[in-house]
């Protein structure tokens, strides 16, 4: 797929369903926006309590009491303040998350969107939980990083470009196949690294730029405008901005659901055959003893072969083995019978002194002689 067609074809997700997408895209600013507002409201009780308290210490010069309560509603509010964060964080993800599930069902079955989609994603809630805390904990440690001079800075922000391209597919795995973190992170970086890690890495730098290019544009047509009148550039400018944050959140994810797709992020992975959850019968322990190797018996006089029998020492098979210890092997075969002597007839066979006949061996027993034929009949004339 060229970058023309990932463009293109994120323009027509967007523009079939931009009013449901947009809407999405209101919905979730509402919620998030109640959900910060009372967070910071509680955050700023909490703090103006806390001011209040040491103010009046301060006044009472009581040093005391001000490293006691005042500073235990301040800790309080600050747990609260990050808290309020990572809770708002896992519900940016899962609300996101819905809007994939919306934008790559359609695309999929080339269909409209579903709007009920956009609140699938707490059916994947403890997946973006363990995801909010992956991105918060290598968020921390790449911000202490960042805290060594030059080298740090520079080590913590290319780990986080190297991070951001090959967990660029979680959340759409985690949306569309219910994946969980570990196997979502993991499809993730084999699909980026199957497209090119470069590849992914441009396509998402083109998204910036194009972003970049409308900022760029609003920002001339506000100063264009501020030159008639202050007033009415900033209002253009706000009014701009606005529709930009309305606009483009959905672009931007249809824009990613495309390159999902032709990344090959809709296979679903094939799982073994089987009935899953039912593990293999264990094999029956013996009735006693310890099960010994195979005995193969000795070849049978008499005989061209050798009978081989594999006799459990355990179990019903030892008291057989025991108490018949041929039990189980092949009969000997029958004794070959020595070839009848064939004589020709009208040849005397052999030696009358000898009593032998020919076409027998030495002391081998002799076949009994066939008898004589009747006498034929004498001619009618020469009867007594």
């Amino acid at each position: 797929m060229t970058i023309a067609d990932v463009f293109a074809k994120a323009w027509d997700l967007w523009r079939r369903d931009v009013g449901w997408l947009i809407l999405a895209g209101l919905v979730v600013g509402a919620i998030m926006a109640v959900v910060f507002g009372v967070a910071f409201a509680i955050f700023a009780a909490l703090l103006t309590g806390a001011g209040l308290s040491i103010g009046a210490d301060l006044a009472d010069n009581s040093t005391s009491s001000l490293s006691g309560f005042g500073a235990g509603i301040g800790i309080l509010g600050l747990v609260v303040y990050v808290v309020a964060m990572f809770l708002i964080q896992v519900l940016a993800l899962t609300f996101y998350g819905g809007m994939f599930a919306m934008v790559i069902g359609a695309y999929r079955e080339q269909r409209g969107v579903v709007f009920g989609d956009l609140f699938a994603g707490f059916r994947h809630f403890t997946a973006y939980l363990v995801f909010a805390l992956a991105v918060a904990g290598i968020s921390l440690g790449l911000n202490i990083l960042g805290l060594l001079p030059f080298l740090g800075a520079i080590v913590a922000f290319v780990v986080s470009i190297w991070l951001s391209v090959i967990w660029m597919y979680v959340l759409p795995l985690i949306a569309d196949q219910g994946a969980g973190f570990i196997e979502a992170a993991g499809r993730s970086k084999q699909m980026v690294s199957g497209a090119g890690w470069w590849w992914t890495f441009g396509m998402v730098i083109l998204l910036g730029l194009a972003a970049l290019a409308a900022v760029i544009i609003i920002v001339l047509i506000a100063v264009g405008s501020a030159k008639a009148s202050d007033s009415v550039g900033l209002v253009m400018g706000i009014l701009l901005f606005l529709l930009f944050a309305v606009f483009f959140p959905p672009y931007s994810i249809c824009y990613v659901s495309v390159l999902y797709v032709a990344s090959g992020g809709d296979v679903v992975p094939a799982k073994p055959v089987g009935l899953p959850g039912i593990p293999p019968a264990p094999p029956a322990p013996p009735a006693f003893g310890t099960p010994g190797p195979p005995v193969t018996a000795a070849p049978y006089a008499g005989t061209g072969t050798t009978a081989t029998a594999a006799v459990r020492q355990g179990g019903d098979d030892a008291w057989k083995a025991a108490a018949d210890p041929l039990a189980g092997q092949a009969p000997p075969a029958p004794p070959l019978a020595a070839p009848a002597s064939q004589s020709v007839p009208g040849q005397v066979a052999g030696d009358a002194g000898n009593g032998q006949t020919a076409g027998t061996d030495a002391g081998a027993p002799a076949a009994p002689e066939p008898p004589a034929p009747p006498a034929p009949p004498a001619p009618p004339g020469q009867q007594a």
